[in-house]
């Protein structure tokens, strides 16, 4: 995956949602070396929401942890989803369940990580995003299945 992007001038502003506090600072320590601009933690989904939509915080890419307590990623993701279509959101876990990947794509997420991925992976999958650049970390059979009228229309 470590296919390296333009990135565009302006620094890349990223939210990091995680509710462990030694990955999330960790994870937002990396980041700010690679001159990417954490302008926000939080350790679960409410609190997420909560700089979004209260605080107008306005990020490019949202890093966001699955399971956490209070709000997990996948409820934050179909709320944020609700409000902001184009809101690029890379989700990170563990769980390696089809149904759950499938159910999150379905629900808008844009990319996955799994937790024991590189970081410099994660910094690839913010800048492609970033950058709009078309790609997808998910497997063949995981994709969504188009229609031959789908497939035209694409």
């Amino acid at each position: 995956m470590s296919k390296k992007s333009p990135s565009k001038k302006r620094k890349i502003k990223v939210i990091i949602t995680e509710d462990q506090k030694i990955f999330r600072q960790a994870l937002r320590s990396y980041l700010e070396e690679e001159k990417i601009d954490v302008i926000a933690e939080a350790e679960n989904g409410k609190v997420l929401l909560e700089q979004l939509f209260t605080k107008k915080l306005k990020p490019d890419v949202v890093v966001l942890d699955l399971e956490m307590p209070v709000m997990d990623g996948g409820e934050a993701l179909v709320a944020i989803r609700k409000v902001d279509k184009n809101l690029k959101i890379v989700m990170l876990t563990y769980i390696d369940n089809k149904d759950v990947i499938q159910e999150m794509k379905r629900n808008g997420v844009n990319a996955f990580l799994d937790k024991n991925n590189e970081l410099d992976d994660v910094v690839d999958v913010i800048r492609q995003l970033y950058d709009e650049i078309e790609f997808t970390n998910l497997a063949d059979d995981i994709k969504p299945k188009f229609t031959k009228l789908e497939q035209e229309i694409i």
